[in-house]
C-alpha cells in the first residue's frame, strides 16, 4: 500500500526529448546545458560528462540511496541535516562543497539553461511571425536582476540583433534571468 501511495506522489522523471531533425533556428537543450557546465566554477572538469547525463535525465546524481553519513558530511564541512549523495560529492570541487546548499548548483544550472533556451525559442517564434522589435522587460523587483538587465530594462531590440549573445554573455542574473523579451506588436500596419 505504501508503494502505491508513494508512486502517486513521487515526482516522475521523464527524459527530455531531443529532436534529431530540427531546423537551424531551433536549439538543442544539450548546447545550453554544456554552456552552463563549462561556466560553472564548482564542478570538477572530469565530471562534466556525468553532470550532462544528469541534466539530460539519463541518470540522477541528486537522489540515490548512496547518501553520505553524518560523519562524512561533518568531515567535508557540509550541513549534517542536508541529504547529499556521494555521486553529487564526486562531481563537485572544493568550492562546490563549501556552498550552503550544494544541490542548488545542479538545479540552478538546469533552470538557467532551460530558461535561456525557452527565451531564445520564443524570440525565434516571434521573429518568424513578423515581429521586428522587442523590449527587454526585467522583473524590476531586484530579485536577482543583474546590472545589465536593470540598465537595459525597456530598451528596444531590433529583430536582427543577435539576442542569444546577450542572453548568454551579458546577463549574470542569479540564479537565472527573470527578464524576458516582450514582442512589440504594431496593429496599425
Amino acid at each position: 500500500m505504501f508503494r502505491f501511495l508513494k508512486s502517486l506522489f513521487a515526482p516522475s522523471i521523464q527524459p527530455i526529448v531531443i529532436y534529431e531533425n530540427r531546423d537551424d533556428n531551433e536549439n538543442d537543450i544539450r548546447k545550453y546545458f554544456l554552456q552552463e557546465i563549462e561556466k560553472s566554477p564548482f564542478l570538477k572538469k572530469e565530471s562534466h560528462n556525468q553532470v550532462l547525463k544528469h541534466l539530460l535525465r539519463e541518470i540522477n546524481i541528486l537522489k540515490t540511496e548512496n547518501k553520505l553519513t553524518v560523519e562524512e558530511k561533518k568531515a567535508l564541512g557540509i550541513n549534517s541535516r542536508l541529504s547529499i549523495t556521494k555521486e553529487l560529492v564526486n562531481v563537485l570541487n572544493e568550492d562546490g562543497l563549501k556552498i550552503e546548499y550544494p544541490k542548488s548548483i545542479i538545479t540552478d544550472m538546469w533552470n538557467r539553461a532551460s530558461n535561456t533556451k525557452l527565451s531564445y525559442d520564443s524570440y525565434i517564434r516571434a521573429k518568424k511571425s513578423g515581429v521586428t522589435k522587442f523590449k527587454l522587460i526585467s522583473s524590476g523587483g531586484g530579485m536577482g536582476d543583474c546590472d545589465w538587465c536593470t540598465q537595459k530594462q525597456k530598451l528596444d531590440f531590433l529583430s536582427d540583433t543577435d539576442i542569444s549573445f546577450f542572453l548568454h554573455n551579458k546577463c549574470d542574473c542569479e540564479p537565472y534571468s527573470y527578464s524576458y523579451l516582450e514582442p512589440e506588436i504594431n496593429f496599425n500596419d
